[in-house]
């Protein structure tokens, strides 16, 4: 278990595809297109890129920057007994930005903490993720291990994703992905390569099918025969008014047409916050309950439960369960993990995380007559942005806390139109960064 969940924390750190500025929408099971925030490093990438402030309600004065100082995970020796250290996330080293650069991971092996990975990150000119680099502590120092290099087209969309794996005194080619957009910036493909030493040779391509509310429809596998590209499998999507997922049919094609394979069917609250996932088989005649997924949340919406059930034929078993606390700030302090056997029995394993954080700053909510003119608001499809500073950077978000539109190098008394009719109905978050103070006000997208 300990090696699976480190394995889980580097794939979260370093290997996750990065995706455009617009926000990801989940559609199934393995159904998510992906966001540039997905390839943060973990620690920010699950709380939001510069801020995690309120969800759900309104900024105020008391609404804070924070930043996290160290992560530290605790493994049970015993289930109902004890737990141990596992490992730590220290150094964590941010630019003037609050763009993370760099931290160092290290493992208790029983009496000390030895030195295990080492993460650097850099940005480019608009402050989005250009490189991150992984090294290894071997023999005494640090080992280059695997690199990520990406790139962007002209609206900050991520155009192309390098990975390099290092050998000897030099880095080699690993895997490259190319992203492909439509002319409303939403992904259409992702083509995954992998080099054999002297050209990148086809893989695995997606391709992406959207509804007028620009909710991804399906989500088509193919692999590469050597000749053309061949359907595999997908996933069938459908939504509700609002636009939440309200089922995704995983299905595979057999050469003359596409057979069901699994289903995923979605409860929300009136918050739209999803409170179970109901995973059904296809027995080749009917939907048989396969799993149970059901979560529960705070009065701020943040999910503070998420317990996984399996169908044993009589009854649902107990399999897996997550639990999370937040702060005053809805900033997450901590996440415990439970396992059990196959019957559901008996707990064979416990796991917790706690995350240690400071105040970088506060956060000032702005007044339309002195910083900034909204408008209007509530809007319909558009709205203007009109800033009286210069904005470093700064971002519009929706109340999950997930980026939906940059807003970077904006020079003072510029008016800025921004259209979200590719974005569900609700309340926004505007946010900027002055490069001395951040503000916040409210957008609502009727």
């Amino acid at each position: 278990m300990k090696t699976i969940l480190i394995l889980a924390f580097l794939l979260l750190s370093v290997s996750l595809n990065a995706q455009n500025q617009h926000s990801s929408r989940a559609a199934g099971n393995n159904f998510k297109i992906k966001d540039i925030t997905d390839n943060l490093p973990v620690d920010t990438q699950r709380f939001d890129h510069i801020v995690r402030t309120t969800q759900g309600y309104p900024l105020s004065d008391g609404s804070v920057i924070q930043v996290y100082d160290s992560i530290y995970h605790w493994i049970s020796i015993d289930p109902g007994i004890g737990f141990n250290l596992d490992y730590k996330i220290i150094d964590m080293v941010y630019n003037d930005n609050y763009n993370l650069t760099g931290k160092l991971m290290q493992q208790w092996n029983g009496t000390s903490w030895v030195n295990y990975y080492r993460y650097m990150y850099t940005y480019n000119d608009d402050n989005i993720l250009a490189s991150n680099v992984l090294q290894a502590w071997a023999g005494g120092e640090w080992v280059n291990s695997r690199q990520s290099v990406y790139a962007y087209d002209a609206n900050e969309n991520l155009s192309s994703e390098i990975d390099q794996q290092w050998n000897n005194n030099t880095w080699e080619n690993d895997n490259f992905i190319t992203y492909t957009y439509n002319t409303e910036n939403i992904l259409i493909s992702e083509i995954f390569q992998n080099w054999n030493g002297q050209n990148w040779i086809n893989l695995t391509k997606e391709i992406y099918s959207y509804d007028q509310g620009n909710n991804p429809t399906i989500k088509l596998y193919q692999y590469w025969n050597g000749n053309a590209w061949v359907d595999e499998y997908r996933f069938v999507n459908n939504y509700d008014a609002g636009n939440n997922l309200i089922d995704a049919t995983y299905q595979k094609w057999n050469g003359n047409e596409w057979l069901n394979r699994s289903q995923y069917i979605y409860t929300y609250d009136d918050h739209s916050n999803m409170i179970i996932e109901h995973k059904k088989e296809w027995d080749s005649n009917t939907w048989t309950n396969s799993s149970l997924r059901v979560c529960n949340y705070d009065n701020h919406d943040n999910r503070t439960m998420d317990m996984l059930q399996n169908w044993n034929g009589i009854n649902w078993a107990n399999s897996e369960r997550y639990t999370y606390t937040w702060d005053d700030n809805n900033f997450m302090e901590s996440q415990s993990f439970i396992y059990w056997n196959m019957a559901g029995t008996e707990i064979l394993g416990e796991d917790s995380i706690y995350y240690y954080f400071h105040t970088a700053l506060g956060i000032n909510e702005l007044t339309t007559e002195e910083i900034v003119a909204v408008y209007p608001n509530p809007c319909r499809d558009k709205f203007t942005i009109q800033c009286n500073c210069k904005v470093l950077i700064g971002g519009i978000y929706n109340l999950s806390g997930e980026l939906i539109h940059q807003l970077n190098g904006i020079a003072s008394g510029t008016a800025n139109v921004i259209d979200l009719r590719t974005y569900p109905k609700g309340l926004y978050i505007i946010r900027i960064y002055t490069g001395t103070k951040t503000y916040a006000t409210k957008i609502i997208y009727q």
